[in-house]
């Protein structure tokens, strides 16, 4: 492992599969793809260069409150968010499972 942190390479079949689950539970209109780098994807990288993957965020913003950042002592979040994400992470392995989609070479 080298020393300085891996860039995140997203799986173009694993992001497919991902956006197109995410559709299913929560509709088109709220899927979006962030067009701006993140620094906090590090660590999954790693798991990215052995299996192919897609990075993903879940919104939790509680609507019609005050935003806080994730590491302050007054954030909050909207607990749908649990059951988004459970709906989701299921919906991508039955898809997943199905389609044989996490095989254990990477192709891209």
């Amino acid at each position: 492992m080298s020393r300085w942190p891996s860039a995140l390479i997203n799986s173009s079949e694993a992001v497919t599969l991902s956006r197109d689950a995410a559709k299913d539970i929560v509709g088109e209109a709220k899927v979006w793809v962030m067009d701006y780098a993140s620094l906090g994807v590090e660590d999954f990288a790693y798991y990215a260069q052995q299996i192919p993957s897609s990075y993903i965020r879940i919104g939790s913003h509680p609507q019609n409150k005050e935003a806080h950042p994730l590491h302050s002592s007054e954030f909050d979040f909207d607990e749908e968010a649990i059951t988004i994400g459970a709906n989701y992470f299921a919906k991508v392995a039955t898809v997943a499972g199905s389609e044989n989609c996490g095989n254990s070479s990477r192709t891209d």
